[in-house]
């Protein structure tokens, strides 16, 4: 149990390279974000034509063709979040039982 009467600091054994590791991966996702701006994509299937396609086919093709790598990438980011946090949790159990 946590007693808050006591001093308590918490220290991070590697700032330097956390602080990196965060610094490199907003400017990653930012050149991504920028990217995704500014890329063209064109296809060819008339997506205008209701005959062709229904709603929800033409939201799938939007979303698989010109949207892919950012629901790739937003998928692996919280896949790497899921992970970190049950790292995290996994810390704070094995404190408690010692």
């Amino acid at each position: 149990f946590f007693d808050a009467s006591k001093e308590f600091k918490e220290q991070l054994k590697a700032k330097k390279s956390f602080f990196t590791l965060v610094v490199l991966s907003a400017i990653l996702l930012l050149a991504m974000l920028i990217g995704f701006k500014y890329q063209n994509i064109s296809t060819d299937l008339p997506l205008n034509d209701p005959a062709l396609f229904d709603f929800n086919k033409q939201l799938a093709l939007a979303i698989f063709s010109k949207y892919l790598l950012a629901f790739e990438f937003i998928a692996i980011l919280l896949l790497i979040a899921l992970v970190c946090a049950i790292v995290l949790a996994r810390k704070e159990l094995t404190k408690e039982k010692q």
